[in-house]
């Protein structure tokens, strides 16, 4: 109990600092381009949508960059619901930002639309690539979602939240954490707990029971039919896709089975490899084995979900490897 007290307090004081910072560094700007990782996810949204909330406290005019497109069903009817449409810039010429700021992501990595451009400033919940030249770098791994941070920060300055702003982290934190079931920690749980109270209900419901294309449940199906089981390893080759989204859906599905403890499923699109790694226990470390797959630059995670991507021609035998790491020399069975 003593370690866990003063490790927060330590935390307090650290966030204290670094919102002080922040907002030092706000201040001589007027325009700030945010820019997520491709395809981003709720919680990349949402943190986001709270760092545009927060710089436009300090009179900073926030845009949304991200590549690639937003596939999951819930993530759109986030971005329709809570008015995030009007802050995403589809082409933005640099030129006309004082600032960029990378979220749920970092500039050294190459999981965004920007590789090479030096960041202002990056928040980040993944373990550090290494280090850049960011003028503010507030790279957290020990939290569950980049959302937490951003909620920490509006917090310690004291910046009012809307419904929509409030809703955003809030579903930004409980997707990444799956209902704070996975690599969710005291700081989670807290900002889960401040941002609750100021969720609008009504449109959370409706961002988490979308409705669905019968095209999504056809994917589903074909997932679960080529699935294959090897002990305690789930693995699926999707081969050529379009909706990037439901290669991590399929993951999150297959570490669900019974007797199931990591789960990887890989999908191509456009001569890329991209995969999701889940894991349950301590065997092994999700993130650490994308990084073994892909390369820290391509790939990255936590301890119970990882994920990256590859270029084509090298990701033959990547199960096989896996199998290999696991020392499984069964044979596979099929799921369904």
């Amino acid at each position: 109990m003593a370690r866990s007290f003063w490790l927060e307090v330590a935390m307090g004081r650290s966030i204290s600092i670094r919102s002080d910072r922040l907002a030092l560094l706000l201040r001589p700007i007027s325009s700030l381009l945010i820019v997520t990782h491709n395809n981003p996810d709720p919680d990349a949204i949402g943190a986001a949508l709270g760092l545009a909330r927060l710089a436009r406290a300090f009179r900073v005019d926030a845009r949304i960059y991200y590549g690639g497109l937003i596939g999951r069903p819930e993530t759109k009817r986030m971005v329709a619901l809570l008015k995030i449409r009007r802050l995403i810039e589809k082409r933005p010429r640099l030129s006309e930002y004082d600032a960029i700021g990378f979220v749920d992501c970092q500039a050294e990595g190459d999981n965004h639309p920007l590789p090479g451009i030096k960041a202002y400033l990056e928040i980040d919940h993944h373990p550090r690539i290494r280090k850049g030249g960011a003028k503010f770098s507030l790279v957290d791994s020990r939290v569950g979602a980049t959302s937490t941070i951003i909620t920490e920060l509006i917090t310690q300055l004291r910046i009012g939240l809307s419904p929509l702003v409030a809703t955003g982290l809030f579903y930004g934190i409980k997707s990444d954490t799956r209902n704070l079931s996975r690599g969710a920690t005291n700081r989670d749980i807290k900002a889960y707990s401040h941002l609750f109270p100021l969720v609008d209900k009504r449109k959370l419901a409706r961002i988490e029971n979308p409705e669905r294309s019968r095209l999504y449940y056809r994917l589903l199906t074909q997932g679960l039919r080529r699935s294959r089981i090897c002990g305690n390893f789930a693995h699926l080759r999707l081969g050529p896709v379009e909706n990037l989204s439901i290669i991590p859906e399929l993951a999150d599905l297959l570490i669900d089975i019974k007797g199931v403890s990591i789960s990887l499923v890989l999908g191509e699109k456009d001569g890329v490899v991209h995969f999701s790694i889940r894991t349950r226990g301590h065997q092994i470390n999700a993130g650490r084995l994308a990084q073994f797959i892909a390369g820290s630059g391509g790939a990255g995670g936590h301890e119970e979900m990882g994920g990256g991507r590859i270029p084509l021609p090298e990701s033959r035998g990547i199960i096989s490897k896996v199998k290999q790491i696991l020392r499984l020399k069964g044979e596979d069975h099929p799921l369904i």
